[in-house]
Formats: structure tokens, sequence, C-alpha cells
């Protein structure tokens, strides 16, 4: 192996480069000229669109689409024609227009899209005219100006003015012209800093190095050009006067070429040339042709290829081409009077002449060469070719061993062993006299195990184990008497699954084999088992990552699932399926009847695989294989097909690639560890890595050739809705009436010499694109208002797609547009309003009328309804008044009831006391009726108490029943406080002289006085004083009954102003109110004071008469801690 691996190194860096002849460069003869029908003496050029334009002696111009070719001629009756046929100068502008120069006749400036012709000539009366009517050679620069040189001088054409500069070329102004002798300007050539070049000569038929002629570059500044010239006494100047071809490379020399053996470089500082002269020995730098010794013998042309190589092209020795990687110079063609026959004719390249008279670069990267009698050749250089290899047998299937680098080919004459770096091969065949060789020469299938064999399927003699090592044959048939033998001896195809086991597929069902014991586990067909295998033949089989194995049968494609052993079926239409493919996204490829399938996961069939470019799919497919990168590789029966990972566009090799055709139906493509696909044909296979195949070739060039609205044909002229060529324009601006509109459309495609078809979809109006075929043009009929973008693709025979869009506005009328909208808008607020204000109005009308009938009948239900109300409020105030009546005369029973009862239960006791007293009395029993006496005495005080608690609720009811004057008055309501606080403190000292407690005040003093009825008010801060008083009192006696003599009793009041309030707060620091018994603290009869001392109708009254001044009462309280009782009353009393 170590070898040879300089010797791939080597390989390997002249294929990245790019630049080795592989393949010998081929000129295709585009145009024949062999009568002279084209003319002689052609200039090309290529306008804006592609189109291929030449002139010939004798013939006019002509226009070549890479199908035909269009003529533009002269006609004598027919002004707005080619002003002569005698055209020899061209040149396209960058408006798309053609400028064409003629013999005596001027020049032309023709306009392909109106084909109308404007005619140029000189006139003596207008200096501002063409300087001559004989133009040699024109040359638009980078500015858009049009260069013309004439037998006279250079002219400037200035399209905005329509003037002609002239600069002048003393010599040649100053020279006389006779009917042998005519001179003029040969050359003209913009330099990369926009510097004009240009030589002249004399024709004269001699070549004369001394003679009038030159090479000269224009100072525009000063309107004088710099010359250079031969000087005989000079090596470094020009080598001849007749200098006819200037060029600047790419790497900035400036080359001349001249007559003879003229070709040089200038160095533009210096002013010096470095001569470049043929010579046969040397072929290692550039040079001209090899000389013919002819007069006419000059440099024609000089010209840079894409890939940077030089041409020279000469009039009478062919063309030379200097390599600069190789640094190598090559020639084509035959020179003139090669009596040594040294330049033989060319027939490997294809290019037979030895006059090359022009070349040219197209935008497509193709050269353009001019021949002057066989017409005009083109050299793709972006082609690539498919690797071939012939065999004169078929390939079908292989096996590389890595280790090796042997290639292993099964092929209808045998298996093949091939050394991949020697070449070697050796052919191994059915040898009828060794029963351990093949047992026929129908293969179907090839597979190795990676263990040193290859497994073959047989076609009819069951599967072999081909061992690499001894070349023998193990044999494994259809055994009936073993169910664990092969199911069938017929048999199609092999494959190796993750797990190492051998899949068989045989006419008769499937096998899977142990290839260590050569067990087979067997699927055959069953009726009864729908989810069974069918009888059919088995042809393809390839594993899915979660293990479902998939086979392609003849009809049918099924996926076993190995733990069920179950399969599940998929219908194709079609024909016969003979492959199945799994990419690396998961998605099951088949080929059914030559086409391609594609299996849809989400509706679980299989679906004929179509593009968005290729709707119509791919037939004809012969086999399927993906590469590294996601490629699917496609051999079909006329070209192989890349399509890539993304699977929405295609590069396809054809003929012109090297694929040749093929109709071999069972094709095994394969694979290898390195990447490297090998795709099998009839004669011979494809061997290449997918990275291998730079394909440079570029897609066509397709534009927009006309417009229509309606059947008028639309230019680009005053009035019209173009105001630039269709091929220029991205807009179309058009109004309602003009949408009935067609576009045609071409592309142009010097490479792919198959038919171009077109696709169209009008964004905003197609929901999907349209299929043209080859028709190139679309039409719209009755398009509504709206914004549009016409989309159209041009897809040539190589699958390479180009695109071209044009927006398409149509305007809505004026009763359409936003504006009219806005107004009818208006109409409609506007007439809205006024439907609105008359109806509010009539509305407001009935409505007051109806208003006054209902108010007039309200009036008198309200005096009914007063009257009722008034009768209904009196009972209702008596019924209120008798219910209160009975609530309080109930309460009043109830209270007065308990001391009543007692009264009554002693007294009686005491009128039984009376009589015992009087029996014990008549007894004389002294003793006893001084006790029955005491208890009489005893019963009466009782009699005496409960007899005053009755007086004391009868009082109370008669206080709480008693209205006062209800007359308000200004009161200091901190008087009245502090007054009733020393008022109670006192009068409980009165009852208990041990009673005694600390009285704390805070008034607030901006209070001031306050509208009340002073005595309730008083009424109610008396009672919660002396409340206070009676709890505070209760706790020390409690506190000292438990031993605690430390308790203080307090009793606070206070007074302040809030917010719109006047605030009077009692507290205490007793015992507290329980929280069970505070919802009825204000209650009547209510009191928390133990049986006999109280009343319950203090804070009830106190409540009522809050209330009745506007204020509200309340009681914050703690248990344990103390009450205390807030009053607040509004200050709009103060």
């Amino acid at each position: 192996m170590k070898k040879y691996s300089w010797l791939l190194l080597l390989a390997g860096m002249l294929l990245s480069s790019g630049l080795v002849f592989s393949q010998q460069l081929k000129f295709n003869q585009v145009l024949g000229n062999k009568t002279f029908e084209l003319g002689y003496e052609q200039v090309i050029t290529q306008d804006q669109k592609g189109f291929i334009w030449f002139t010939g002696v004798n013939k006019g111009l002509h226009r070549y689409d890479g199908k035909k070719t269009t003529l533009f001629s002269h006609n004598p009756d027919n002004t707005n024609s080619l002003a002569s046929n005698l055209a020899i100068a061209l040149a396209a502008d960058s408006a798309g227009n053609i400028w064409t120069g003629t013999i005596g006749y001027g020049v032309d400036r023709f306009n392909p899209e109106t084909k109308k012709f404007t005619h140029f000539r000189h006139s003596p009366t207008d200096p501002k005219s063409l300087s001559n009517d004989t133009v040699t050679a024109i040359l638009t620069d980078r500015s858009g100006n049009i260069w013309i040189g004439t037998t006279r001088a250079v002219d400037k054409f200035d399209p905005a003015t329509g003037i002609f500069t002239h600069y002048i070329i003393n010599e040649l102004a100053s020279y006389v012209s006779s009917a042998d002798n005519v001179a003029g300007i040969t050359t003209l050539f913009e330099d990369s800093k926009g510097h004009l070049w240009t030589g002249w000569t004399e024709f004269t038929g001699k070549i004369k190095k001394d003679g009038m002629g030159g090479l000269a570059r224009l100072d525009q500044a000063t309107g004088k050009f710099i010359q250079y010239k031969h000087d005989p006494g000079n090596p470094n100047s020009l080598a001849s006067n007749m200098v006819y071809a200037v060029y600047e490379d790419r790497k900035g020399n400036l080359w001349v070429g001249t007559s003879g053996n003229g070709l040089q470089i200038l160095d533009r500082v210096s002013g010096k040339f470095s001569n470049y002269q043929f010579d046969a020995a040397n072929l290692d730098k550039p040079s001209s042709p090899p000389v013919s010794g002819g007069q006419n013998d000059f440099t024609s042309f000089i010209t840079e290829d894409v890939k940077g190589r030089l041409w020279i092209g000469s009039m009478t020795s062919g063309i030379n081409m200097y390599d600069p990687f190789l640094k190598r110079t090559v020639h084509f063609g035959r020179v003139s009077n090669d009596i040594t026959n040294r330049y033989a004719k060319d027939t490997l390249t294809g290019f037979t002449d030895s006059s090359a008279l022009r070349a040219f670069t197209s935008k497509d990267g193709l050269l353009w060469i001019v021949s002057r009698s066989k017409g005009i050749y083109n050299i793709d250089f972006s082609s690539t070719t498919v690797p071939y290899t012939p065999l004169n047998a078929s390939a079908s299937s292989f096996y590389f061993e890595e280790e090796k680098n042997m290639l292993w080919i099964n092929s209808d004459s045998g298996l093949i062993r091939k050394n991949v770096l020697t070449g070697e091969q050796k052919l191994i065949r059915q040898d009828p006299r060794n029963p351990t060789s093949f047992l026929s020469k129908e293969v179907m299938s090839m597979v190795g195990d990676g263990e040193g064999n290859i497994w073959l399927a047989n076609h009819f003699n069951g599967v072999d184990k081909f061992s690499i090592k001894t070349e023998q044959i193990t044999h494994y048939k259809h055994d009936k008497n073993n169910p664990a033998s092969l199911v069938h001896d017929t048999t199609h195809i092999l494959f190796f699954d993750r797990e190492h086991y051998l899949w068989i597929g045989t006419h008769k069902g499937l096998s899977r084999m142990d290839p260590k014991t050569g067990v087979c586990t067997n699927y055959t067909h069953n009726p009864k088992d729908s989810f069974g295998i069918s009888k059919s033949h088995i042809n393809d089989i390839v594993q899915e990552k979660n293990g479902r194995i998939w086979l392609a049968t003849d009809n049918e494609i099924f996926a076993l699932d190995i733990k069920t052993e179950k399969f599940q079926r998929y219908e194709l239409s079609g024909g016969q399926i003979v492959n199945v493919c799994i990419d690396a996204a998961g998605i099951i490829w088949a080929n059914c009847g030559g086409i391609l399938f594609s299996f849809d996961q989400v509706k679980n069939k299989f679906k004929k695989f179509v593009t968005e470019i290729y709707p119509g799919g791919f037939d004809n497919v012969l086999g399927l294989i993906e590469d590294n990168k996601g490629n699917l590789w496609v051999s079909t029966s006329r070209s192989i097909i890349k399509l890539n990972s993304k699977r929405d566009a295609a590069t396809i090799f054809g003929t012109a690639q090297g694929v040749q055709s093929s109709t071999e139906l069972w094709l095994r493509n394969f694979k290898a560890k390195d990447g490297r696909l090998y795709l099998g044909s009839n004669k011979g296979y494809y061997s290449f890595k997918p990275d291998e195949l730079k394909d440079e070739r570029r897609p066509p060039i397709l534009s927009f050739s006309s417009f229509k609205i309606g059947n008028q044909l639309v230019l680009a002229e005053d009035g019209t809705v173009l105001t630039e060529p269709i091929w220029k324009t991205n807009n179309i601006k058009l109004n309602y009436s003009q949408n009935t509109i067609s576009f045609e459309f071409g592309a142009i495609d010097y490479e792919s010499p198959g038919n171009i078809t077109y696709l169209y979809k009008l964004e905003n109006y197609d929901e999907e694109w349209r299929d043209l075929g080859t028709e190139t043009q679309a039409t719209f009929f009755n398009l509504p208002p709206g914004n549009y973008t016409l989309h159209v693709k041009a897809i040539n025979s190589d699958g390479a797609v180009v695109s071209k869009s044009i927006a398409i506005d149509i305007t809505p009328p004026w009763w359409k547009t936003w504006w009219a909208y806005i107004f009818y808008g208006l109409l409609v607020i506007l007439a809205g309003y006024l439907i609105y204000k008359y109806q509010k109005n009539y509305i407001v009308k009935r409505e007051r009328e109806r208003t006054q009938q209902k108010e007039l009948a309200q009036a008198r239900e309200i005096e009914k309804a007063y009257t009722q109300l008034k009768s209904t409020q009196a009972q209702l105030i008596q019924s209120e008044k008798m219910a209160s009546l009975g609530e309080l005369t109930a309460g009043i029973a109830h209270e007065i009831q308990n001391p009543l009862n007692f009264v009554n239960n002693f007294s009686e006791v005491n009128t039984e006391l009376i009589s015992e007293l009087m029996e014990e009395v008549d007894k004389g029993n002294t003793a006893e009726v001084k006790s029955i006496a005491t208890d009489i005495r005893e019963n009466s005080e009782k009699i005496v108490h409960h007899g005053k608690r009755a007086d004391a609720i009868v009082k109370g009811m008669l206080q709480h029943s008693r209205s006062s004057s209800n007359q308000k008055e200004p009161t200091d309501i901190n008087a009245l406080a502090d007054e009733y606080l020393r008022l109670a403190y006192h009068g409980l000292r009165a009852k208990d002289k041990s009673f005694n407690a600390t009285m704390h005040t805070d008034y607030d003093a901006t209070i001031g006085s306050i509208q009340i009825v002073s005595q309730d008010i008083g009424r109610v801060v008396l009672n919660l004083i002396t409340n206070a008083f009676y709890v505070v009192n209760e706790m020390k006696t409690l506190r000292q009954a438990q031993g605690d003599n430390n308790y203080q009793p307090l009793v606070s009041v206070s007074t302040r102003k809030l917010d719109g309030k006047v605030e009077i707060k009692v507290s205490d620091n007793g015992n507290g109110i329980p929280q069970k018994v505070l919802d009825k603290i204000f209650q009547p009869f209510f009191t928390t004071k133990p049986a006999g001392q109280g009343t319950g109708l203090g804070l009830s009254l106190s409540y009522d008469i809050v209330k009745a001044h506007g204020g509200e009462i309340k009681l914050e309280t703690k248990e344990g801690e103390g009450t205390t009782f807030i009053i607040q009353l509004p200050d709009s009393l103060a």
C-alpha cells in the first residue's frame, strides 16, 4: 500500500486543482460555415439577455439563441433595416442595443425590442457627426459611452446627447486611401483603470513592421494620444506597427498582438515591451502561434478563459493556449504553409481551421472562437465527466475490500477482481469440471460478509459462498426434506442485517440464514395469514433504523417486524418494484416500474416523488443509493441524477458528462467505506467520490422578452407603462382596465443541448406552480386589482434552475381606491347622522307627547296612591306603635313581675305566720311568738325591698318614655362631661363612704360649644360614668377578696374633635364585658349586674338619645382589662 501512496497523493492534488487535462479540451462547432452562408470575418458579442450576435461580411447581422439563428440584413426597399451587409464591427451596450459598423455606410444602432435601426452617418457639414462612414471597431465602456473606430479617428458617442466627439490620430487622419491601400483603427480596449487603448494600421496586404500604425493610449483630459511605435534599433519597442489586439489579463499585464510573430507585454510604467515569440523548443511560456510565413499572418486576438488560461489566436496559424498552472503552451488547429506537416490537422479537439479571427467569453463561461471559414466554435470548461470504467460486460453489483484496495465486480461474464491501485484484473468464471466453481452465470446479487467471503445469489441455483482466499465455493440450496434449508433456489437479492444474519430474497419467499451454520428461518406466503408475505418475487431488501426489514417484490412492498414476525403491506402501481432504499432521514425510496417513489410517513403510503421543479417526477430509474452527505443518487437509463439532501434540487449528469445509455435492470449500486460510489451499467461502471464531481455548469440565462396588454404589444416608449425594456423592468404599474396581460420569456443555454422547460406562478393569485413544458408564455385574464409578483423558472436538461420575477401592481378604479372608500365612509356616517338626527327628533317629539300623557295619568295615580299611602302610613304607624307598646309592655310586665311575685309570696307567708303567731299567743308560748314575729319582720323587710325595686323600674320607664323639649342649644361638651363625672362620683361616695377611684380627664379645648339637647346628652354621659364607677368598684371588691390590694380603680373621660365629628370617650379598667353578650348590650332590660341591682334600661335609653342626635354609640372591651364607650356626634351640630 505504501508504494502506491505517493501516486494517490499526487492524483488527489491534481484532481483538487481542477486544471489537469484529465479530459481533452473539446471545440464544439456551434455553427458551420462551409458555404460562407454566415459570411466571413465575423465579429462576435453577447447582449444583456444572453443572445449571441455576430456579423459576417456580405451577410449582415446574426442573432443566435442556442437553437437557431436570426438574420438581420440590408433591404434596399426598407429604411428600417441594416444599412449594409458589409458589417465588420460589433458591440452591445448596457441598454440592450446592438451597434454594427459597416464599410462605407456608417454605424447602426439596433433596438431588438422595437426592431428599429437608427443610422448614424458622416456629414461633412456637421462636425459632431461620425468621423467616417467606414467603421472598423466598436467598444462600449463601463460608463456607457460608445467608442467607434473609423478610418479617420476614434469617436466617442454620448447616448444622452447624440453627439460624436472626435479624437484624432494625426497619422491616420492625414492618410490618403486608395483602391489598394486602406488604413484604420483595428482594435479598441478599456483597461482596468478606465484607460482607452487603440491600435491602428495600414491594410496593404504586405507586412511592414515600421509602416504606418501603432499602439496608443488616450489621455481623455487632454484629448491626445500617447503613442507607441516600432523602433528597429530598440528590441524593447513595439514588435510591429501593425497592431491587431490589446488585452489586459487578471494579473494586470497588458498584452499586445501585432503582425508576424508578435506577442508582447507592455510595462506601462517604463514603456518597455517584453517579447513572447513562438519557440518550438521552449513551450513553457506563452507565445503566439507558429509563424506560417504568409503575408496575412498576425495575432488576431488575446483573451483569458474562466480558468485563467491565456488564448492567442492568429490569422493563419491556429491558436495557442498557455496554462499558467502547468506552465505549458498547447497549440490547436493547423498552420498554413506547413510543408513539414509538423502541425497536422487537429482531429482530436475538433478545431480544424488555421484561421481564428475572434474570441469571446460569454456570461456562462464558454469561450467562443470565430473561424474564418469553418464557422463558430465554443469550449465548455465547466462540464464534468463522470469517471467511467469500460468492461465490455455489465456490472450489476460490487464489493470492496478496503484493507486490500480490491474491488469485486459482479458481471455477466463472471466475477471480476480488480486492484484499484495497479489496475490489475482477474476474471473468475464457471468451470464445468470443478463442482466448487460457480453453478450459474446469472448472479443477481453479491455481498461481502467482512470475514473473507463473498456471497452470491444465483438466479436459478441457490446461494454460493465464495472464499476470497481459496476461491472455493460453498453451495446452499433448497432441500425439501430440510425445513431449515433455503426456501427456494431461484434467488434475487442478498442482504446482511445489523445482527449479521443473511437475508435472501427468492421467487417463493424469504429466508434468514445464520451464515455460521447455514440454518434458515423461512417466510412464505400463507393465504390464511393477513399479516404474511405474498408469493411475489423478492427483488430488494433493506433494514430500517428501528430494525424493520423492508422488501421490494414484483407488485408490493412489505415491512417485516422481526419481533412479531408480521408483515405490513404497501401497494404501488406502475410496474415491477426493483429497488428500495432508506436514506439518512429514514425516508424509504422505491423504484417501481422505473418511476421514483417515496414513502409518506404521515399518510403511511408510497407516492410518486415530484418536486416543484420536476412536477412530472423521474422515470427510467435503474438504481438508488445515498452518499455520506445525504444526496440521493439515481441511476437512470439515460443519466445519473443527484438529488440534494433537501430533495428540492436535482443535478443531472447526461451524455455531455460522459454518462452512457443503459438498459440493465438489476443494478445494485454500492458505497464503499470511504464514501466512493460504484454505479453499474451495461458495459462498465462509474466510480467516483461525490465531492470529486466539481460541477461548474451554470444555469440558463432567463429574461422576459415581451409584454402585452390584451393583444397589444407594449414597448418602452413614451406614453406606455414601460419606462425601460421589459427585460430590464422590475415593476409594472397598471390601471384596473389593463387587467388582461401576457408575458413572453425565454431562457438561453449554450451548454446543455436538451430542451428547457418552464414553470410560472403568479404570487397572490396562483396557489401552485404551473408547468408550461417548453411553452414560453403566461397569460392572465381579468386580474382583480392588487399587488402580484410573477415568478418564472427555467430548468435545462441538466437540472440547472434559474428564476426571474417581476412585480405587477394593478390599481383599482377611483371608486375603489382607499380614498374613495374613506369618502364613502364619510357619506355613510353623514347619512347615518342625518337619519339619526331625524329619528331622534321624531322620537323625542313622540316621547314628549307620550310622556305628557303618562305624566297626567301618573299624576292622577300619584294622587290616588298618595291618599292610599297616607292611610297605609297611618295604619303602619299605629301598627308600629302598638307593636312597640306591646314589646314595651311585655318587657315592663316581665321586669315588674319578679318583685311583685316576691311581694305576693312574702305577704302570703306573713299572713300564715300571723295566724301561727296568734295561735302561739293563745298558747302562751312566748318564745315561739318571738321567733315567729322575727320571721314576719324579716319578710316585711323583703316586701319593702322588692316594692322599692318595682318602684325603680316604673320610674325608669317613666324616664325612658318622658319626652324632652327637643330644644337644642349651644352647650360646652367639656363642661357637661366634667360636671356629670363629679356628680356621679360624689353620688356613689354618698352611698358608700369606702368607695374611691382615680378620675382622669382629657378634654379637647378646640371643640367649643355644640348644638345638643344638654339634658338628654347629660343623662347619657351620667349613665356611662355611673356604670364605669360601678364596674371598677366591683373589680376592687373582687381583687380584695382574692387578696390583691394593689388594684387601683380608674375612670377616664375624654373629648376630641375629629374630621366631621365630636367624640366623647368613657373608659374604665374593670373586668370588661364578655364577647357573647355584646350584641345584647343596648337592648332594653338587659344588664350584666346581679339581679336587683339594675333595670337594664340605662344603655338602651342612652342608645336612643345618641341616635336621635344623628350620632352613634359603640364600645371597645377586653375581658379582664376594661371597657371604653365611645359617643360620636356630627360636628354639623357645632
